[in-house]
């Protein structure tokens, strides 16, 4: 038996008995410190540049945007956040937005129409917005009044309030330089930045003019850098953290069997880990090479080892389970003499050999890179691991090399889909297929009924699964780990937001 085969039996029977947190009967308590052990460094403040998972969870305190998700809901609906309504022409083509007003920026200016104009012009400029692929059919926005904008888009979208609500797009004060912005942040966001080291930890505050009545409760959120996993779990057992905000399988055994530790998770819809091929970049610009290594691959096994039996196989895409728009596509099946197969037509009989960047930046992705090389093995595929420490790796490894990891959570499509896939973003990772696939992404954003944007994501899908570098094993859930006087909302500090957070 391979030897991940045996850990997945053995992982098999702990899960079994595992118990994971239910939400309980508490009445909130306003203040006190919750102390939240983050992987990554921050890299930076700026919301058009954001880089780590650590950069979103800071600036997911600092600043908000016009709408926002509601994760309570299965469904995942979006509700107007900073936006207070919106109508859509019939067109598609003309968008207006009433923003909310009595809300006041941590410097104590008012939001109004200059923000959201300044903000979204920010977002879409290409020469310093990493975001700006997904805000390409925005051809401009007006200020029609002091608490109106008006947004002209280059074709029909009306998903577009979707796109809206990605955390790249944040609103940022029309008053600050771009060196304040990246230096000393002003969101409206329920929490304000009172110290920050890149490498250690940011401190945050109550802003105590919050416009949400009652939030937050906490006086202070702490969000320190631990790099080591285990160090991490440690500090949680011992009390010197609260929370550990992204946990996975190998550590649910050691957690759950803590006793004041409970585990707590979405539904399925984070992408992560995974694996990218440069499709520009030999040997992946031959498609049956990246068919191969899709081919040899035992999705169900990744799933339950890697993802705990907590995730659901993928055919590649980014589209979560239970998604109105997941097509269902089949998810490809192990086949090793069929990955063998393809090598051989690509030109490579005697198997081939790649070099895959690895680092414990996204949890699991050692663990994963160490079993697909184990399972890819028999189909002649041999892979050298090349792992960097997590502070090296979003400047050596990630789209430095042609063969690296990612991660990416779906929950909002419409924003995720354009920056991840279309071939004017920067963060197209794998370089795939230009207008081809641009236009796929196009046909079910133009969409005006529910019958053909099904039918265009399908197409889409099938697409990605069969030409498109992103090699996707399974989708998770998010799952953290906290201390039992740890309170709130579930879904929201489970993502990202803490406003609802309490600690008694």
């Amino acid at each position: 038996m391979h030897s991940y085969k045996k850990v997945l039996v053995i992982l098999a029977l702990i899960l079994s008995v595992l118990p994971f947190a239910h939400a309980q009967d508490e009445q909130p308590q306003a203040g006190g410190t919750l102390t939240v052990a983050l992987t990554e460094e921050f890299t930076t403040l700026n919301p058009i540049q954001l880089i780590s998972t650590s950069d979103i969870q800071l600036t997911r305190t600092l600043y908000e945007t016009l709408f926002r998700i509601d994760y309570s809901d299965p469904a995942l609906p979006l509700v107007p956040h900073l936006a207070e309504s919106y109508t859509v022409s019939e067109d598609g083509l003309t968008w207006t937005i009433n923003v909310r007003q009595g809300v006041f920026f941590h410097h104590g200016k008012e939001l109004n129409a200059d923000d959201v104009v300044f903000s979204l012009e920010r977002a879409k400029d290409p020469n310093i917005s990493y975001g700006a692929g997904g805000l390409q059919f925005l051809e401009s926005v007006e200020k029609v009044d002091t608490y109106v904008v008006q947004l002209n888009l280059t074709m029909p979208h009306f998903l577009f309030a979707e796109v809206l609500e990605y955390f790249a797009y944040a609103i940022v004060p029309s008053d600050r330089t771009e060196e304040q912005i990246a230096t000393e942040p002003s969101g409206t966001g329920a929490f304000k930045l009172q110290e920050y080291s890149a490498s250690e930890k940011a401190v945050l505050v109550k802003n105590e003019n919050y416009w949400v009545e009652g939030l937050p409760y906490l006086d202070e959120l702490v969000l320190r850098v631990i790099p080591d996993r285990k160090t991490q779990i440690a500090a949680l057992v011992s009390g010197e953290v609260d929370a550990v905000s992204d946990v996975g399988a190998l550590d649910l055994p050691i957690l759950t069997a803590q006793p004041g530790i409970v585990v707590e998770q979405t539904a399925p819809f984070h992408a992560s880990p995974l694996l990218v091929a440069n499709t520009t970049l030999a040997p992946f610009d031959d498609v049956r090479v990246i068919q191969a290594l899709k081919m040899a691959l035992d999705r169900q096994t990744l799933a339950n080892l890697i993802g705990g039996g907590l995730a659901v196989p993928s055919a590649d895409h980014i589209v979560p389970p239970g998604h109105p728009l997941n097509a269902n596509i089949p998810v490809p099946q192990q086949d090793i003499e069929g990955a063998r197969a393809l090598l051989a037509e690509a030109g490579y009989p005697d198997g081939i050999e790649l070099t895959l960047g690895t680092s414990p930046v996204v949890y699991g992705a050692v663990e994963l890179t160490v079993v697909v090389q184990e399972m890819v093995a028999p189909a002649g595929i041999t892979i050298t691991l090349e792992q960097v420490d997590p502070s090296m790796y979003w400047t050596t490894q990630y789209m430095q090399v042609p063969f690296f990891l990612s991660s990416w959570s779906s929950g909002n499509l419409m924003g995720v889909i354009p920056t991840m896939y279309l071939s004017t973003s920067y963060y197209n990772e794998t370089q795939c297929c230009g207008e081809v696939l641009d236009n796929l992404i196009y046909s079910f954003i133009v969409a005006k009924t529910v019958e053909e944007r099904l039918l265009a994501a399908a197409e889409f899908q099938m697409f990605v699964n069969e030409n498109d570098g992103h090699i996707i094993p399974f989708i998770a859930p998010f799952v953290i780990a906290k201390r039992d006087n740890v309170f709130g909302e579930p879904n929201n500090y489970l993502t990202v937001r803490y406003e609802t957070s309490w600690v008694k």
